[in-house]
């Protein structure tokens, strides 16, 4: 879009894509809303996922970074991880948010999960190990990275962004 714009052109395209990924970003939090009434006071989200996408520590545009600054000004407590970008991603976080050494220290107590990134540790995660460690039973898939009926099965409130 930068370079469309020092050439004079409009790109009407490229900007109607922009505005849809900017508002794809808070889905994650539409759901949660929707689940918890709109209260996430006090709420426990574990974020797993921090760059930008797998196998990186890209953090350039990442989704992580809004949904957690939206969580945390709504008064939700924050646990996340990431298999390699917590050091970049740390300077960009609130204060508040507890950067976890594992996927498990993350989700341990959280009323809610939201997949970010799919790296492939959280692809392997199974029902029971979230179910386990988990105080709530909401997980929010935003890359459809998961097997939706098994976490359904297993009694799960499944979101996956893209999914009815």
């Amino acid at each position: 879009m930068n370079m469309a714009g020092a050439r004079d052109y409009v790109p009407v395209m490229l900007q109607a894509a922009d505005e849809v990924n900017v508002r794809q970003r808070h889905r994650p939090i539409q759901h949660l809303d929707t689940h918890f009434n709109e209260e996430l006071e006090g709420k426990t989200v574990a974020v797993l996922g921090l760059a930008f996408k797998p196998n990186t520590d890209d953090m350039r545009d990442a989704p992580s970074i809004d949904i957690i600054h939206d969580l945390t000004k709504r008064g939700a407590h924050i646990r996340a991880h990431d298999p390699i970008a917590i050091e970049a991603a740390a300077p960009l976080l609130p204060r508040s948010v507890h950067l976890a050494t594992s996927a498990q220290d993350a989700y341990t107590g959280a009323d809610a999960v939201i997949i970010v990134t799919e790296w492939d540790e959280y692809k392997a995660l199974t029902p029971a190990q979230l179910t386990a460690h988990m105080q709530g039973n909401v997980l929010i898939d935003g890359r459809n990275a998961l097997d939706f009926a098994a976490y359904k099965d297993a009694g799960f409130d499944y979101y996956g962004i893209g999914r009815s």
